[in-house]
């Protein structure tokens, strides 16, 4: 995975320099990235509850109930 933030404020205080591709992807849907704090557990949890909500009870169960069609 590559780095999403290259550098932390690097425009001001809350304007992060992003990863050209991830800034080109956040322009054109129309959405500012938000970042957690770092080391600040509370908040990046809510973020990977997200992502394994999506891997586990998303994800798997619909490529197994394709495979079985």
């Amino acid at each position: 995975m590559k780095t999403v933030i290259l550098k932390r404020d690097a425009f001001g205080k809350k304007q992060h320099r992003y990863h050209p591709g991830l800034a080109d992807f956040a322009k054109h849907h129309g959405f500012v990235p938000r970042v957690c704090k770092p080391y600040h557990a509370k908040t990046k949890g809510k973020v990977e509850r997200m992502n394994g909500y999506l891997r586990y009870s998303f994800w798997v169960p619909l490529v197994n109930s394709n495979r079985q069609g």
